[in-house]
């Protein structure tokens, strides 16, 4: 990640314009003042330097604020980096042109959210892709379908981005997204195939996994079905593909929980493309489990009416002001936990213009990061909300509450 340090936290001259940039003020943590947030605009984005001190200060990005091309960041770094003195050291050199390129093939957030809403095509999601070897295949072999690969590993993201433009592909796309949270926002059977080769394993931490019987789920519900809302050749699938025995017997078992179902399950299946991992595992003659698991029937969606739209603050700006130095007079802030969702008021930072407030919310297993920033009278997320499942928008009406409320307790 681009940063640089510095002996001392530095004053920049805020607010500051350089070219396409604005760093417009600095938030402080109210509760940790080592702790602070640049907010920087560029171009229709905005995002977050973080000011951590030390025994020296350093500035980077705030990770959940990270916007795309990494080229942006680097270069609003090295405006600040620019502006300091005592400079310690940095990893700020020049962008390569891919650093300051973004590839129309890779998707924010929210359009990953309208891609899979209104494509127009026969779409598959390949989770984890890693090389992207075989979604590539699939891509390359199937012009006339619609392809998205979900991935967390930058390189990996990349390496593809790369391949794509090599190939001359138009049918493929990429997202950093969480492939838990986007499925639970994907319409009913709308999607063609889901593949999961290889996954984390996470023996130590199940509840980190992929597969489970919530995904099941959403997977049925979102995948094709025949006619007769029966499994067959013409039905969608999802793939798991694992070396993991346990892993493997684990996912079986949670499809065999479900209503009605068909699995097909093979060992040591040979398939034409293979990631670089899996030819070495054949090497040394490891074991590889497959199962295909066929959409039974058609299932509710049960996010149908969930949109951005119920991401917003309607009070009064004045009570919300109020509401958040309530937040910061108490001893330690809100961390509330109901049955189906929780909210967690992480951390507020104020400056004379407005404050920020950091939140974690959602889901128990899929948590959503996101800031809200009050200022010029107006409350908003930064960028966008977060994505619109029944656990974050019943954390945001709480949080909403929480925030218009008059009550001083």
């Amino acid at each position: 990640m681009p940063h640089f340090h510095t002996t001392q936290p530095q004053d920049f001259g805020l607010p500051l314009k350089s070219g396409e940039y604005e760093f417009v003020c600095k938030f402080t943590h109210t509760h940790n003042p080592t702790q602070r947030l640049i907010l920087v605009r560029y171009k229709t984005q905005e995002f977050f330097i973080r000011e951590s001190v030390r025994d020296r200060t350093l500035y980077k990005c705030e990770k959940s604020t990270r916007i795309e091309p990494i080229g942006v960041i680097k270069d609003a770094l090295g405006i600040l980096c620019a502006h300091s003195s005592a400079v310690l050291g940095h990893n700020l050199s020049h962008n390569t042109p891919r650093q300051r390129t973004q590839s129309p093939f890779l998707l924010s957030r929210t359009q990953t959210y309208e891609f899979v809403l209104h494509h127009k095509k026969p779409l598959s999601i390949e989770v984890g892709f890693g090389s992207g070897r075989h979604l590539l295949d699939l891509a390359t072999q199937n012009p006339n379908e619609l392809f998205l690969g979900l991935e967390i590993h930058t390189p990996s993201i990349e390496q593809v981005l790369r391949q794509i433009k090599l190939l001359g592909l138009t049918n493929l796309y990429i997202s950093h997204i969480d492939a838990r949270i986007l499925l639970q926002l994907i319409p009913d059977a709308s999607l063609k195939n889901l593949y999961v080769h290889f996954p984390v394993p996470w023996h130590k931490k199940p509840h980190r996994r992929v597969i489970s019987p919530r995904f099941l789920h959403h997977v049925m519900r979102v995948l094709v079905c025949d006619e007769n809302h029966t499994p067959s050749p013409r039905s969608g699938f999802l793939h798991l593909r694992t070396d993991d025995r346990e892993y493997f017997d684990y996912a079986l078992r949670a499809a065999l929980d479900l209503p009605k179902v068909k699995v097909l399950v093979e060992k040591n299946l040979d398939l034409p493309i293979v990631s670089k991992y899996e030819a070495r595992w054949r090497r040394e003659k490891k074991e590889i489990f497959d199962s295909k698991i066929f959409a039974p029937l058609l299932m509710t969606n049960i996010q149908k009416s969930l949109q951005n739209g119920d991401f917003v603050f309607c009070g009064v700006y004045g009570n919300m002001v109020q509401s958040i130095e309530n937040l910061i007079a108490l001893p330690t802030l809100p961390k509330i936990v109901k049955k189906d969702y929780f909210l967690h008021i992480d951390a507020i930072y104020k400056h004379d213009e407005g404050y920020v407030v950091a939140l974690c919310l959602g889901d128990f297993d899929e948590p959503q990061n996101a800031f809200v920033l009050l200022q010029n009278g107006v409350a908003r997320y930064l960028n966008a909300p977060p994505l619109p499942t029944q656990a974050t928008i019943a954390a945001h009406r709480l949080f909403t509450h929480i925030l218009e409320s008059k009550d001083k307790s």
